[in-house]
């Protein structure tokens, strides 16, 4: 209650490992730069009011439809309170796109172990699933290692 005025954030959970509360405000329009206002009231008074000896800082998440991230950006400019804005979607994209992000992420895993060593790349090979498109020996495609066999 605020100035006799009664204030709801949407959810709050404690977090037992960050030791802090997480609030969350769902919006079902985009990011406007109130939101973030009333979510940083929300936040501030929990650290206020609710936090005990051992808590860490609240966090504030704002959900919304969508977002512009040069808003976002400045709109949390300059703010304390640790808060962050995502963008949540209506509906599941569809088979082939989520194919497609999968696909994406693979090779842009594959590519980072690459840089990375011989290790990560043993590793990556081990956890390596067929599906995924690659071949089942990924080592036989580095000179490197051509030699070498999976056990």
């Amino acid at each position: 209650m605020l100035d006799d005025e009664h204030a709801f954030v949407d959810l709050v959970f404690y977090h037992r490992v960050l030791k802090c509360h997480v609030l969350i405000e769902l919006k079902t329009d985009e990011f406007k730069y109130e939101h973030i206002g009333q979510l940083n009231t929300y936040v501030s008074w929990y650290k206020k009011h609710a936090m005990t000896r051992g808590d860490n800082s609240p966090v504030g998440i704002l959900l919304c439809t969508r977002k512009n991230h040069a808003k976002v950006e400045y709109a949390l400019a300059g703010m304390d309170n640790k808060l962050f804005v995502k963008k949540y979607q209506l509906e599941l994209p569809k088979k082939e796109e989520i194919q497609k992000f999968i696909e994406a992420q693979s090779h842009s895993c594959l590519n980072k172990l690459l840089s990375i060593g011989e290790k990560s790349i043993l590793r990556y090979q081990t956890c390596h699933t067929r599906e995924s498109g690659y071949p089942e020996n990924i080592l036989a495609e580095i000179p490197a290692y051509a030699g070498m066999t999976q056990d």
